[in-house]
């Protein structure tokens, strides 16, 4: 006993859905216009100042804090007074201007 052989491309025809007329394809939209890239903005109280960054161990973060919280002090104070320390043992010049850290020099605080 053999078993018929069936066509399956006429099954798939048959069960498929029925077949719809040919849509026009829709008309091309004009590409949108570049938009020119500004850059983003800086805040102001960011205007002049470089980011200076490092990867760490962890327990300079956790030192960091504590002189902090306990000193009253804003980090990027404690950092500016760090380099300006190491600065002057590598006998390089001291950088000024090191009051925009501090409280005072701070218009939020004021």
């Amino acid at each position: 006993m053999s078993k018929p052989k069936i066509d399956l491309m006429a099954v798939l025809e048959e069960t498929a859905a029925p077949k719809l007329p040919p849509v026009a394809a829709p008309a091309a939209k004009a590409a949108p216009k570049a938009k020119a890239r500004t850059p983003a903005p800086t805040t102001q109280g960011r205007a002049g100042l470089a980011n200076v960054s490092a990867y760490l161990d962890p327990q300079f973060q956790t030192n960091l804090r504590m002189a902090k919280a306990v000193h009253n002090i804003a980090a990027g104070e404690a950092i500016a007074d760090a380099l300006n320390d190491w600065f002057k043992k590598m006998n390089l010049p001291v950088v000024s201007g090191v009051a925009a850290f501090t409280r005072e020099g701070r218009k939020s605080d004021a």
